[in-house]
């Protein structure tokens, strides 16, 4: 970890320890503390070797070490958590509120999808091209209404004659209690035709990174170019490569769609479309930011992040510009912050 190596340096070679060799030598109060006022420190030309936010990112996973590596266990180092605390001159729902200002907004990166459609009606794509094309459009609807981490998305996965994770089914009550988001438009269907079916998005506990299981309906309005993409263009876009392959986004190649790739993908169309950098991640929070200004509680928000609680969790996700990632304060104490 870049962080470790940095401390030890300057423990080193400015503080002039000597002998190093366990953790609980490098994260002392003193050597922390005198790390920080000589990152805060001005040069010659008045400006600090870094700033009270970048200080907080950078030493924010090993405080986190500190409460969870089991050799710290029996160790107080309450005084690191209170030392971040007190660099904070904003409140996390304010910063991460500025930073959502640097996004494009929701409306914006929704006409992406149209745009792309638009495109194929001018009918001067290869084949191939079109397919790449309607894959893109399907990433984008997808994530505009479930945004899923790269992981989910690259390893998604379907058949037509088997279970993977995206499927048709019934949805019994018991399967309906797994749901921990499930739309009105569903429920008024279910209550009409308990028979009915359903396209789900399913994740076991190792799928993802919360490790609990996770039912999700596919987005509705998602799902005519669902249909499209996997009748005809994904086996397109496998006919020289592996046709057996039951993932669901491949690249040009007919390779698997790497997270790198994805990410990529998603950065190319924005920057196209909305003049604005895109990353996975965004989506994230420019959905979760549009249910609350749309009315959604917390909870809704949380359960369509995949979140098992809506504070203290180390899950990152924004709500209205505040980051659980940090854990280090109750939703109900930003809230008020949120509607100043």
């Amino acid at each position: 970890m870049k962080c470790f190596v940095e401390i030890y340096s300057f423990a080193v070679k400015e503080l002039g320890i000597q002998g190093i060799q366990h953790l609980s030598q490098l994260v002392t109060e003193e050597n922390i503390l005198a790390f920080i006022e000589w990152l805060q420190r001005v040069d010659e030309n008045s400006k600090p070797r870094a700033k009270n936010q970048s200080i907080i990112s950078k030493l924010s996973s090993l405080e986190y070490l500190t409460r969870t590596y089991p050799k710290f266990q029996n160790e107080n180092f309450e005084w690191f958590k209170t030392t971040l605390r007190s660099l904070r001159r904003e409140k996390h729902c304010q910063v991460q509120a500025r930073k959502l200002e640097t996004l494009p907004k929701y409306p914006e990166i929704a006409e992406i999808v149209p745009k792309l459609l638009a495109i194929r009606e001018e009918k001067t794509l290869t084949p191939l091209e079109e397919g790449l094309l309607i894959r893109d459009a399907l990433i984008y609807m997808i994530h505009l209404a479930n945004p899923h981490r790269s992981r989910n998305t690259c390893e998604a996965s379907f058949h037509a004659d088997m279970e993977l994770n995206i499927f048709e089914t019934e949805i019994s009550s018991e399967l309906r209690s797994e749901f921990k988001f499930f739309p009105d438009w569903a429920e008024q269907i279910r209550s009409q035709d308990p028979e009915a079916r359903f396209l789900v998005f399913h994740a076991v506990e190792k799928d993802n990174k919360g490790k609990h299981e996770v039912w999700e309906l596919f987005p509705r309005e998602a799902i005519p170019l669902f249909r499209e993409y996997v009748d005809y263009y994904r086996p397109l876009l496998l006919e020289n490569s592996n046709a057996e392959s039951t993932l669901l986004f491949f690249n040009r190649k007919g390779d698997k769609l790497t997270q790198k790739s994805l990410l990529d993908l998603v950065s190319r169309v924005s920057v196209r479309f909305a003049k604005k950098r895109m990353t996975v991640k965004h989506f994230r929070d420019l959905v979760a930011a549009q249910m609350l200004e749309n009315g959604a509680g917390v909870d809704e928000v949380a359960a369509l992040l995949w979140h098992l609680t809506t504070s203290r969790t180390t899950v990152r996700f924004y709500i209205g510009g505040y980051n659980t990632s940090h854990a280090t304060a109750e939703l109900e104490d930003a809230l008020p912050a949120l509607a100043a």
